[in-house]
């Protein structure tokens, strides 16, 4: 049905002269973007969003390239496209000032701190967002897309869960309980949020093993086996993010039980995304197999660490065409 809906449009273009057809084109496209994407046919996901944001871009018509624009910029992430990433969100900003809400500008300020969680690279430190959210929330209330207000809650919080602000990730928590995110429908961006949260409350969970408070690992595990019987659900439809959901869930065994079954997990997800062309996700999990196989250095080891809060690695560095390797975090274990 896609390739005879292309070839339909592709025909119809050599004699369309109506702004309304090439719109209507436009929307086409990005359905059968969202389409490929869900199945994690990434590439082919990308080269058709592309032509969707250029017709959009050509007609003028920013609400379609601002609903297009994230989803798309998260897809490049997972191919490792950094340089075209960073570029659509420096477009993301300019356009977001032509949005009627804040949507797009939470959405840009959520890609950034994104950007930076899952490759290591920055495009803005993360002191510009949560200086953006201090001072703009109070204007969060009616959004066009309230995924982008749960995502940058989500992304702020994980963040300062990875460096142990246990104090300041608390005043996300807060918000984030407001926010009904397992309700929302199952799309990519709903999931990826879904497994944002489930990262954290595995590395809280943790936390609370290493300070032995027992209440408070009891309400984890509630909490982490609610979100995961959901995830399951989820991946079943939005297959495209199986393979970060198997790491999560070995992360989750190698924290319980320390056995091999968490390699044999990590192994099925390494084949699922190198099949789907998941190279964010494939560099994660190698990266995970070597730090809990004890085959790395400290200074390899807690390189994101060292280089997401001083000592940024700007994403220029990734010099265009990803050929730097990306800096993954590692995710602890209990210490005992």
């Amino acid at each position: 049905m896609e390739i005879c809906a292309i070839d339909v449009c592709r025909r119809c273009t050599r004699r369309i002269a109506e702004v309304y057809e090439l719109e209507a084109i436009c929307r086409l496209y990005r359905v059968i973007f969202q389409a490929r994407h869900i199945r994690a046919k990434i590439e082919d996901a990308v080269n058709i969003g592309f032509q969707s944001i250029k017709i959009a871009s050509m007609l003028r018509n920013f609400s379609l390239r601002l609903d297009l624009m994230p989803d798309l910029i998260f897809a490049l992430i997972q191919l490792n496209r950094l340089a075209e990433a960073a570029s659509l969100l420096h477009e993301l900003e300019f356009t977001s000032q032509l949005d009627s809400d804040k949507t797009s500008r939470i959405w840009y300020y959520a890609l950034c701190l994104d950007f930076q969680l899952d490759t290591g690279f920055t495009v803005i430190p993360y002191e510009m967002c949560q200086i953006f959210v201090r001072e703009e929330e109070e204007n969060f209330v009616t959004l066009r897309d309230p995924r982008s207000k749960n995502r940058i809650y989500t992304s702020l919080w994980l963040w300062c869960i990875r460096y142990d602000e246990w104090e300041h990730s608390k005043s996300y928590s807060k918000t984030l309980k407001n926010c009904d995110m397992i309700n929302e429908r199952e799309t990519p961006c709903s999931v990826y949020t879904r497994l944002k949260r489930l990262e954290g409350f595995l590395i809280t969970l943790v936390h609370r093993m290493d300070i032995k408070n027992i209440y408070a690992i009891t309400s984890t595990y509630a909490e982490i086996h609610a979100l995961m019987t959901k995830l399951e659900k989820d991946i079943q439809l939005v297959k495209l993010l199986k393979p970060r959901f198997l790491l999560l869930k070995a992360y989750y065994r190698q924290i319980r039980y320390r056995d091999d079954s968490c390699f044999r997990i990590l192994n099925q997800a390494l084949s699922m995304a190198e099949k789907m062309q998941d190279k964010n996700t494939y560099e994660w999990i190698v990266h995970l197999q070597m730090v809990w196989s004890n085959a790395i250095s400290p200074i390899q080891r807690d390189y994101w660490i060292e280089h997401c809060r001083y000592n940024l690695i700007d994403w220029h560095e990734s010099d265009g065409m990803s050929k730097k390797q990306t800096v993954m975090y590692s995710l602890p274990l209990p210490k005992f």
